[in-house]
């Protein structure tokens, strides 16, 4: 499993690939071990490695439990980058293999740590509001 990252598009190469192998710790190898999560789902704010370990472990256990794989797909992707600092934001689908899917918009920041590598130390996750239903919109 490589855990060195080059540049941020090698990171979000990892997140694209460990998701579709159910790979939890390929997938953590692009985190920061100081990681803050903003989530749309149950936890609104994850901070640091463990618990976020526990949220995708549970999740690509929710996958493997249901058969499923996913694919990831992004849209309208911006990134943004310095000589240690960087970001992107855009849409990610997530596509199960039975042809349903998700759409989210998602922001990534990313950190060059001392030892050269890049890793993902903030995520924001969100949907928009449908401002009459009061419910969340998927695609």
């Amino acid at each position: 499993m490589k855990s060195n990252w080059n540049n941020p598009q090698e990171v979000l190469e990892n997140y694209k690939a460990t998701i579709s192998e159910i790979d939890v710790e390929g997938f953590l190898s692009s985190y920061s071990s100081d990681i803050l999560i903003y989530d749309c789902w149950n936890n609104w704010k994850i901070e640091g490695i463990s618990q976020w370990r526990k949220v995708v472990t549970e999740w690509f256990e929710g996958l493997t439990k249901s058969d499923l794989s996913l694919d990831v797909e992004w849209k309208d992707l911006i990134m943004e980058e310095s000589d240690h600092i960087a970001f992107t934001h855009g849409i990610v689908t997530y596509i199960e293999d039975t042809g349903e899917s998700m759409t989210l918009r998602l922001t990534l920041g990313f950190r060059k740590k001392k030892d050269s590598s890049w890793y993902i130390v903030h995520e924001h996750t969100s949907l928009p509001i449908h401002y009459e239903a009061r419910k969340s919109i998927f695609s």
